[in-house]
């Protein structure tokens, strides 16, 4: 997993590449017609033109021959672009994005094709497509039982604005509830808003995140703040399934309160669900984590009810 800054910079990179690609197009295209004695004749006249027009301009003189010429020439130029079946707009960069000309800002701020490629990267590493991401905009509320419909819509409700950050005094946002009632749809749909609001968002499953604090845990010292920086450091954290992985002595409970801590501390956004009830997440962890995932003050609580919805589909 790589980090926001890697991201950024490999988004840019791909931007960056577009403008150069657009530069050196248009570069050939008129190095092409330079080629053409007419063509080259002509431009270079249309040059001098246009600096004895702004002379002109400059001592307050009658213009009026010079622009004639000037016109004559563009169009003898148009001319012959035509002949080398090319417009003048092809002399030019035609760059992807028409905002910002391929260089990702638009007066200082992010430009959206930079924001657009940075949510495509950041899906890639979530091993997720675009094309099939649930998202608040498209949920089927009918797949849910009329009797526990009202509180499906809460819950959507306070996970839309959980990660519109319209509750920063809650950091966590917990979810429980047995397999199959819509805990990762829903987290899903919290990825893809968190995307669309330009934060950095990462979904993992205990598992993978198991794999990692292995990894952690045998790398060497100067590769270990590589490896677990993204989860500490993103907007948005989704752990999917937390109770499923095995828990392993020195490295699930250790390194799990180190992520949680570490992001609560700053303030940072942590979205967890769980088959497991809260007697048995203090059964499985400790009390340092419970107390993490519980805690009313500082996280929302949620709890899923309802039957296996993949059996309704």
């Amino acid at each position: 997993m790589i980090t926001n800054k890697t991201i950024t910079n490999l988004a840019l990179q791909e931007i960056h590449n577009n403008n150069q690609i657009a530069k050196n197009k248009a570069k050939d295209n008129f190095n092409f017609a330079m080629q053409n004695k007419n063509f080259a004749l002509n431009y270079n006249n249309a040059r001098s033109l246009q600096f004895e027009l702004a002379k002109l301009e400059f001592e307050n003189k009658d213009t009026k021959k010079i622009k004639e010429q000037l016109t004559k020439t563009y169009s003898e130029l148009s001319n012959e672009l035509k002949k080398l079946k090319l417009t003048p707009s092809q002399l030019k960069p035609q760059y992807f994005c028409k905002h910002c000309n391929d260089t990702g800002f638009v007066n200082g701020e992010q430009c959206e094709c930079l924001k657009n490629k940075k949510f495509e990267l950041i899906l890639k590493q979530n091993n997720l497509d675009k094309n099939n991401l649930h998202s608040f905009s498209n949920v089927n509320f009918n797949i849910f039982d009329s009797k526990v419909l009202e509180q499906i819509k809460t819950i959507y409700k306070l996970a839309n604005e959980f990660v519109e950050l319209k509750n920063p005094k809650k950091h966590n946002f917990i979810m429980f509830g047995n397999t199959g009632v819509g805990k990762t749809y829903l987290s899903e749909c919290m990825l893809e808003s968190a995307l669309n609001n330009n934060q950095y968002a990462l979904l993992t499953t205990s598992f993978n995140l198991t794999e990692v604090l292995i990894k952690y845990h045998t790398a060497n010292l100067e590769d270990k703040n590589e490896i677990l920086e993204p989860y500490l450091t993103c907007d948005l954290l989704i752990i999917d399934d937390l109770g499923s992985e095995k828990v392993l002595n020195n490295i699930t409970r250790e390194y799990l309160y180190i992520i949680l801590s570490e992001r609560s501390k700053n303030n940072l956004k942590t979205v967890i669900s769980t088959n497991l009830t809260p007697d048995a997440i203090m059964d499985v962890y400790d009390e340092r984590i419970f107390s993490r995932i519980v805690n009313k003050h500082d996280n929302i609580l949620v709890n899923f009810v309802g039957f296996d919805l993949r059996l309704k589909k």
